[in-house]
């Protein structure tokens, strides 16, 4: 049965071998398994609404697959369908769906009706004897920016500045109480940071990561951390020396002991230091203030901090139009600490290089 099917799927499209784009004709109920392993010509795969199955191995070794439509119909998807894919495919789907679920199991992106939402969070009014701040206003302008120049990742941004602790709490629960299971919601925050990993109020009051998580885990979804403050990262592990750091106690807060890491709970978090640096604001000689690490970001986002105009995805090393985290983490890290050596950003997970940050 699964030679006759493949032979029909042939007969159907006789020329799909060869084409960039499969577009399977309406009527195609079952795709059968390893229907097109290995064809490197296939960059985008559209299945008709109607389709019940995709089966294992379907579409594995596709190297060149970045973009596949599911509708809905489709109620089964087998092992390994899009084993070997582009590492940044990105499955677009319907919320709830079997394509869904699929790719949220198998660390695939997607897109199911989904809401990019960002709450930017930049505090530099502390109270006494807290030292006052510059920098986080222009960054959280920099990163509405970034955040906006990518049509297939259409941020809505929440920008704040200069928040108490409870507050924060507030902006969290507003910002995002239309979030569903399908969206994607990144809180990104600039200002100081205490021991510990702890977040601060311009009132001194700190928030930890056990309670920031306590406020994220309210919110459906996948969840973006960026933190741009002292002592706010640090590689994972204790010894006997050092006090818990900051990752650490991150992942402890946001992850169970019986999981492995963050990407299963749908958390991807970037940390602009490790528990015991600085995180650096920088002074140009026009008396421009920013954050180092944001600075880098955000240009590798395709926005130009300083000329305040689009440039090119510069931390897109494969020039795809993906940014993945992996990518952003890697490019603000090398060229912040580049210019700050004893400044060294963190990522959690390592080598996430299936989530798209942002996309073109």
């Amino acid at each position: 049965m699964k030679k006759l099917i493949c032979l029909l799927l042939a007969l159907l499209l006789p020329a799909a071998a060869c084409a960039q784009t499969l577009t399977l004709p309406s009527g195609v109920i079952d795709i059968a398994q390893e229907a097109f392993r290995g064809d490197e010509s296939i960059t985008e795969a559209i299945i008709p609404d109607g389709a019940l199955t995709i089966g294992a191995g379907a579409f594995a070794d596709c190297s060149a697959l970045g973009d596949v439509t599911i509708p809905s119909s489709v109620l089964s998807i087998g092992a390994e369908a899009f084993d070997g894919c582009e590492p940044t495919l990105l499955i677009r789907t319907k919320a709830g769906s079997a394509a869904m679920q699929y790719a949220a199991s198998n660390l695939i992106d997607y897109q199911a009706d989904t809401t990019y939402r960002a709450l930017l969070i930049g505090q530099c009014a502390y109270d006494s004897p807290l030292a006052s701040l510059s920098g986080p206003a222009n960054d959280i302008v920099a990163m509405e920016k970034a955040l906006s120049l990518h049509p297939d990742t259409p941020y809505i941004c929440d920008v704040r500045q200069d928040l108490k602790r409870d507050e924060i709490i507030s902006a969290i629960g507003e910002a995002f109480a239309d979030a569903k299971a399908q969206d994607v919601s990144l809180f990104y925050y600039s200002g100081h940071g205490a021991s510990q990993g702890r977040l601060v109020g311009i009132d001194r009051y700190p928030m930890t990561p056990a309670s920031l998580r306590t406020y994220l885990d309210k919110i459906p979804g996948r969840k973006i951390v960026i933190v741009d403050a002292c002592n706010s990262g640090a590689i994972i592990g204790k010894s006997a020396d050092t006090a818990e750091s900051f990752v650490e106690s991150f992942v402890a807060a946001f992850s169970a002991k019986t999981r492995s890491n963050l990407a299963t709970d749908g958390y991807y978090v970037i940390t602009a230091s490790h528990s015991t640096q600085d995180s650096v604001e920088i002074q140009t000689s026009s008396g421009l203030y920013y954050g180092l690490f944001t600075y880098h970001l955000v240009n590798g986002m395709g926005w130009n901090y300083l000329s305040k105009v689009e440039q090119s995805l510069l931390a897109d090393a494969d020039a795809n139009g993906v940014l993945t985290i992996e990518e952003a983490y890697q490019y603000a890290k090398n060229k912040a600490q580049a210019k700050w050596p004893d400044q060294v950003a963190q990522v959690y997970p390592d080598n996430c290089v299936y989530h798209g940050l942002v996309r073109k």
